[in-house]
């Protein structure tokens, strides 16, 4: 019950404002990716098929005005594999427009797994505009002795224009073998934003305005020399 009040109250969230931002997508093990426009989105257990064996327990979500991604499932006997993946469009503010400015996005990632008898993976992945993206890939087969948690960090340059928007995406996945199961947790923040800058996204992400430091004399001479 308490999904179904979750996935009425993400639903009512859409609005005329986000139908052009960009989708966030999830991938139910063995029913297939939906993607949706909403800035949050909660998915649980929707009824797989017979013969399917994936943990009714199964969740994943996205927050975009949260910078959050997870995922969480487990597997009888084998064959879950979901996927979150986060687009969106983020533009600085609080400069003149047209100025160059470069930042840095990263992406940490917490696992959570029960390894059970089956082998498993996580997998993780940030990427600015069409550059390469930066990946993370664990295979979880040897737990010690059972659980394990981990913890990683990707980072990616973003090269940005004030006032125009650069596109980002987010992705985390999993695969669940035999009595294997895990919860992946990403958050997104950005770090090196020049003073006075807001970042702010299509889809809801709000940080800064960066406060602005007080220069001393001595520095603003040194500036100036």
């Amino acid at each position: 019950m308490r999904n179904v009040l979750v996935l009425i109250l993400a639903l009512a969230l859409v609005s005329p404002a986000f139908a052009d931002c960009p989708q966030g997508c999830i991938r139910v093990p063995a029913v297939g990716t939906s993607c949706f426009n909403a800035p949050a989105k909660l998915q649980g257990y929707t009824g797989y098929p017979l013969g399917f064996w994936c943990t009714e327990g199964f969740q994943a979500s996205y927050d975009i005005p949260q910078a959050t991604l997870m995922l969480h499932s487990g597997s009888p006997f084998g064959g879950c594999n979901p996927r979150v993946e986060v687009q969106d469009d983020f533009t600085l503010t609080g400069l003149p427009a047209g100025t160059t400015v470069s930042y840095v996005a990263r992406f940490t990632i917490t696992i959570d797994a029960n390894c059970g008898f089956g082998p498993g993976s996580a997998f993780a992945s940030v990427q600015a505009g069409a550059d390469a993206p930066a990946t993370a890939f664990e295979s979880l087969s040897n737990c010690d002795p059972w659980n394990t948690t981990l913890q990683r960090q990707l980072t990616i340059p973003v090269d940005a224009i004030a006032g125009t928007p650069t596109h980002l995406t987010f992705a985390i996945e999993g695969t669940m073998g035999e009595l294997f199961s895990e919860t992946v947790t990403g958050h997104f923040t950005f770090e090196g934003l020049p003073n006075g800058a807001t970042l702010s996204s299509c889809g809801g992400f709000v940080e800064g305005p960066v406060p602005t430091r007080n220069q001393s004399w001595g520095r603003v001479k040194a500036a100036y020399r």
